[in-house]
């Protein structure tokens, strides 16, 4: 059912927004804010970001909360 189904299918127009608040929810438990903004910013920039840096920003220990 409609009711069971999780939101995020392409048919569904979901805003930049909506997937924002969902990677700080997914995300809170083990990154600092400032690191999920700093991931944020460079996934939803305006510049070509590659992958590789992606991942080796959000490897950087200062950026864990464990």
């Amino acid at each position: 059912s409609d009711e069971c189904e999780p939101r995020g299918e392409a048919y569904e127009n979901i805003s930049v927004d909506w997937l924002a608040d969902k990677f700080r929810r997914i995300t809170g438990p083990v990154l600092t804010a400032e690191a999920q903004e700093k991931m944020l910013q460079m996934i939803t920039g305006e510049e070509n970001v590659s992958v590789r840096s992606i991942v080796d920003e959000v490897n950087k220990p200062e950026y864990w909360l464990y």
